[in-house]
């Protein structure tokens, strides 16, 4: 009885613990404009909302949004789009190999501007896509899903011998096809599904305007509204 007793008692330990990581406050709501919400835990985001390990966040029409992470990166989620945080360990003083960020974009448009955990260890910040996989190394990357075409990644982030003599950025893409590594600014590559992503090309100037115009649908909404 007191094994049972014993082991029992760590069980309830180890839930506890599991418990409090799955409800630690991760980052914070900086922008919200629309309507999202996080679906898992039934409410609406407001500016200042904590997000949470775990969240499913969903935002609809002529929405967007940021997410301000505790390590400095930063998400901006266009209208239209679902996405989950997987994944988020952050300590300063801890080993920064520990440290690592990942998201799953299901459908829609995002924004990533990479912070102190991909600075520190670039592997180690990842968004998956229903095509693949993205690693950012140091950069601003934005990242295009919608449902029957190709998932479609932009680096926006610096070149190498940038004027601001930041570190050069760069995306590596990969699925069980293949990978690409894009150290360009303003390239990109399309990924279909049980394809390899294609080779890197200069995105063009329509595709850029699309992703930005879903990343400030809000806003732009907004504004037409103060206008009228």
């Amino acid at each position: 009885m007191l094994i049972l007793r014993y082991f029992g008692y760590l069980f309830i330990c180890c839930s506890l613990s599991y418990f409090a990581l799955a409800n630690e406050r991760i980052g914070t709501i900086g922008i919200v404009i629309g309507q999202a919400e996080v679906v898992n835990r039934n409410i609406e985001l407001k500016i200042t909302e904590n997000i949470y390990f775990g969240d499913v966040i969903k935002t609809g029409a002529q929405t967007n949004l940021q997410i301000l992470f505790d390590d400095e990166t930063v998400f901006t989620i266009g209208e239209n789009t679902e996405i989950v945080i997987n994944e988020f360990i952050y300590d300063p003083n801890q080993n920064d190999e520990l440290n690592r960020i990942s998201a799953e974009l299901i459908q829609g448009s995002l924004k990533v501007v990479t912070g102190l955990i991909s600075k520190q260890n670039p592997e180690n910040l990842s968004i998956t896509l229903p095509t693949g996989v993205l690693a950012t190394r140091g950069t601003e990357v934005q990242v295009l899903v919608k449902p029957g075409q190709n998932d479609v990644v932009v680096l926006l982030g610096p070149g190498p011998n940038n004027a601001a003599g930041e570190r050069a950025g760069a995306v590596e893409v990969s699925n069980n096809q293949g990978s690409v590594f894009m150290d360009q600014q303003f390239s990109f590559t399309s990924i279909e599904v049980g394809q390899p992503p294609t080779p890197p090309q200069p995105a063009p100037a329509a595709l850029i305007q699309e992703i930005n115009q879903s990343l400030s649908a809000g806003t732009v909404a907004l504004q037409a509204e103060n206008i009228q």
